[in-house]
């Protein structure tokens, strides 16, 4: 079997002496042709072999799951040694935790295996790395052999861009250099194409396994050590071709980012603007059940309401440009400096934007998809909005024009549910809270503004509601 793999080799080296030989003597045949002939070759020599068929495998499992039943190896066939890496981890019995074949298995690799053989250990050793957490002995076996032979004096030059590595980022030691291959990605400036050559993580390895650690050492680093630098060098990490390269850490992704401001860092309103764009290109709006249950559910309350908080922000920054651009009333400003009094302490426990034809029209314009929005319907002007926003148990919804605030109890059953993705003008003034003791009407008009008196009115109304409490200095203009 040996001499077999020798006379293979040799004549692997022979067709690409040929091949050079016919480039350096007929000028016909031009250097991409000799690319073209001699890569499938060299590909053969050093790459990873093509993993078989499923069919192929669940034979091979078979006959070697058999083999291991009854402690005998004798009959094993030569093929099925060579396929063995890729099903050591199937089923539900697994054969890579059943030592007594895996010890056989690694004999075989020892006395007859070749570089190829090695290199599909490795590339599956690297691909179900994740199973180490339930079998360390079996991968500290494997890891052993798999340095043994690239150390080797037979193997070390055929396996020599996996003994450097080894040297390197101790990729198949009890304890890896995970810090010194996150090291590596930063000082490739995050280019993946560069980080999967020095490292071996290329094609099915840069989406599973050792590099999903490696990702995991990552998040971990940054919510230790928060910076600019490594939030960038996070998103790069764990995205590939605009989707996430480790779906399954999802939730641990999303909370990373968020972190510093869970622990009181300081990194700047431009970094925090760009992590929410970011998570909102990403994974969407939060506040929308359909995207809660897609990307959010799993995240812990804290860091939503951290998220929810900065969302509630842009809705508010967006909502007063697009009605400071579409309204002709000349008290929007007092509104606007009113509600930005309670957003600045923190009070919207919820906020949601209903917008107009014409507020609509704007707002994708100048927005584009970064706009979250409800449409406003029914008997209602074109330039007519609504801001809604929740405090406490207080549902509240402004008009930009010249229509009521209103109020509701989240219990009462005319309140609007907030978070719709259309609303009715009848909808939104539907019979709510007498805010105005003196008044027979519900809700409250916007009269005397640049005197301040509807604001000090709707601002002790939400206190005894409430318990939240601004001043009127809080909304001066």
């Amino acid at each position: 079997m040996q001499l077999e793999s020798s006379e293979n080799i040799a004549y692997t080296k022979g067709a690409i002496r040929h091949y050079v030989r016919t480039y350096l003597t007929v000028k016909s045949f031009t250097l991409p042709t000799f690319a073209q002939k001699v890569a499938p070759i060299l590909s053969q020599l050093t790459g990873t072999p093509k993993e078989p068929s499923r069919f192929e495998l669940d034979a091979v499992f078979k006959r070697l799951s058999d083999a291991a039943k009854h402690a005998s190896y004798e009959a094993v066939l030569v093929k099925d040694w060579k396929k063995t890496p890729y099903v050591l981890w199937m089923g539900t019995e697994k054969l890579g935790s059943d030592l007594s074949f895996l010890n056989s298995y690694l004999l075989w690799l020892k006395q007859y295996g070749t570089a190829r053989d090695w290199r599909r250990l490795i590339h599956i050793y690297l691909r179900d790395y994740e199973q180490l957490s339930t079998h360390h002995e079996s991968f500290e076996r494997q890891n052993s052999a798999i340095r043994e032979a690239i150390n080797s004096i037979e193997l070390k030059d055929r396996l020599i861009r996996w003994h450097k590595r080894e040297m390197q980022y101790s990729l198949f030691a009890k304890k890896p250099k995970l810090d010194v291959i996150v090291n590596e990605f930063i000082e490739c400036k995050n280019d993946w194409r560069l980080f999967s050559e020095r490292t071996g993580l290329e094609g099915e390895l840069a989406q599973v396994g050792f590099a999903a650690v490696v990702g995991d050492q990552l998040l971990k680093r940054l919510i230790d050590s928060p910076s600019a630098e490594l939030i960038n060098a996070v998103q790069n990490y764990h995205m590939h071709e605009n989707k996430l390269r480790f779906p399954q850490r999802k939730t641990q992704l999303i909370e990373a980012l968020i972190s510093p401001w869970l622990n009181g860092k300081q990194l700047g309103e431009p970094v925090q603007k760009a992590v929410r764009d970011w998570l909102l290109q990403h994974f969407n709006d939060l506040r929308l059940p359909v995207h809660d249950r897609m990307h959010w559910h799993a995240v812990r309350s804290e860091y939503k309401k951290i998220m929810l908080r900065w969302l509630i922000g842009e809705t508010l920054n967006q909502f007063f440009e697009i009605i400071d651009q579409v309204a002709k009333d000349s008290h929007w400003s007092y509104r606007k400096a009113f509600w930005n009094a309670y957003y600045k302490i923190h009070a919207f426990e919820d906020a949601w934007v209903v917008l107009g034809v014409d507020a609509k029209y704007y707002a994708r314009r100048v927005f584009g998809e970064k706009i979250s929005a409800a449409n406003l319907n029914g008997a209602v002007k074109q330039d007519h909005s609504v801001l809604i926003v929740k405090i406490g148990d207080l549902v509240l919804a402004d008009w930009s024009h010249d229509g009521k605030c209103r109020a509701w109890k989240v219990d009462d059953r005319f309140c609007p549910e907030i978070y719709k993705p259309q609303y009715s003008g009848d909808l939104l003034r539907a019979p709510s809270m007498q805010i105005v003791d003196s008044h027979v009407q519900d809700g409250i008009s916007h009269q005397s503004s640049d005197n301040y008196l509807w604001q000090n009115r709707l601002a002790q109304f939400i206190y005894e509601h409430t318990g939240v409490r601004v001043y009127q200095r809080d909304f001066r203009i």
